[in-house]
């Protein structure tokens, strides 16, 4: 072989590998969530003085939970009046969820069709929920009769991160959801 083959073969298999790491390393995204805005029917609010946090486990039949390791990059709430904190939500045996980490709190203002975006950054791990925690007195837009196959469930009181509690069955509903999203990336 001549000397400028072997430099063609080289700066083809350099291009090669080029391209397959680029496409190894394609960040994957999903939205976990309804798609905002939606009609309203009523306002989710805990009425208890610690706060809980509610988080949807499956929207039209489709499974609410990360698909991939990532981190939540933004979040949309709808119709939310108070103050309120991203969290997620790691599921443990016996229908125990422990609070992982939390983002900083949002204090928000917003007509029950007003949508707000906000920015995050969490990390979560491969089925993770997020969540979203409201303090007492606050509350945010929910939809009842939403598409089959559609649940949330409350963590009462909001744990502490690091904090595990069972979810309770009192604040958990199949047919209605509550109206916030978020989008995750893969650390890819």
């Amino acid at each position: 072989m001549r000397h400028w083959e072997i430099r063609g073969f080289l700066s083809l298999g350099l291009l090669a590998l080029c391209i397959f790491a680029s496409g190894a390393l394609a960040r994957q995204q999903a939205r976990l969530g309804p798609q905002l805005p939606r009609d309203a029917d009523f306002g989710k609010t805990c009425g208890t003085l610690q706060g809980c946090t509610y988080f949807d486990t499956k929207f039209g039949g489709h499974n609410a939970k990360a698909p991939f390791r990532g981190k939540v990059v933004s979040w949309r709430i709808q119709g939310a009046v108070g103050t309120f904190t991203l969290q997620v939500i790691r599921p443990f045996g016996g229908g125990e969820f422990r609070v992982i980490r939390e983002e900083s709190s949002e204090t928000l203002n917003l007509d029950f069709g007003e949508v707000e975006r906000l920015d995050a950054n969490l990390r979560i791990a491969k089925g993770d929920y997020v969540g979203v925690k409201e303090t007492q007195g606050s509350s945010f837009a929910g939809e009842e009769d939403t598409p089959a196959g559609s649940c949330y469930k409350a963590l009462v009181p909001s744990p502490v991160v690091g904090g595990q509690v069972e979810a309770n069955p009192g604040y958990a509903n199949c047919g209605d959801v509550v109206l916030y999203n978020t989008k995750i990336a893969s650390r890819g």
